[in-house]
């Protein structure tokens, strides 16, 4: 029973990721409009962006080398909970499915980046937040039946952003979600025992 509850509890800290919230559906639009201009590339020599500056081209690899750099972290967290499972040793496994939610991998990630952890959280959040959209919507159009109305919902996963962001996001989106599932799937296989 102890492990159901901290599994519920791991699963409850990596859903929430420290990210902020992504907005609705039904707010995203709304709030597209009233957005200052869309997310564009950064010029060379210029300082390094407000966290919550609009994404840049470069903003994508540093997202993948610092996801790169937490499934590494995770990946090596969830060898000592497979260890510490294998001995029966509870309090080794509570320890490190507790790294695995720790902040230290969040921060490991973004120094891997190259990125304050709070840039990096909102870089993540907007990269995460239109993976999650392409998702859905992968799922709306495997469903039996007409789901164009829930897909309009949804909207397209790259409004807000500038056209060469959005660009390279689709060029790298095969990369970056596999990263992103990567890391979560460690996560859920971790906390599911």
């Amino acid at each position: 029973m102890k492990r159901w509850i901290l599994a519920a509890a791991v699963l409850g800290l990596a859903a929430c990721g420290g990210n902020p919230a992504e907005t609705s559906p039904a707010t995203s639009t709304a709030d597209a409009a009233t957005a200052p201009e869309a997310e564009s590339a950064a010029t060379p020599g210029a300082p390094a962006p407000a966290a919550d500056a609009p994404l840049q081209v470069a903003d994508i690899d540093a997202y993948v080398r610092g996801m790169h750099k937490e499934v590494e972290l995770l990946q090596a967290e969830y060898q000592k909970i497979e260890q510490a499972r294998a001995a029966d040793d509870s309090d080794a496994e509570t320890r490190a499915l507790f790294a695995m939610t720790a902040g230290a991998i969040d921060e490991a990630g973004a120094q891997a980046a190259g990125l304050s952890p709070e840039r990096y959280d909102h870089v993540k959040g907007k990269i995460d937040g239109a993976q999650s959209k392409l998702d859905m919507l992968e799922g709306f159009r495997r469903m039996e039946g007409n789901s164009s109305a829930l897909q309009s919902q949804i909207g397209d996963p790259y409004a807000g952003f500038a056209a060469d962001v959005a660009a390279a996001l689709k060029a790298r989106q095969a990369e970056t979600a596999a990263l992103r599932a990567q890391a979560t799937g460690l996560r859920v296989k971790a906390a599911g025992g």
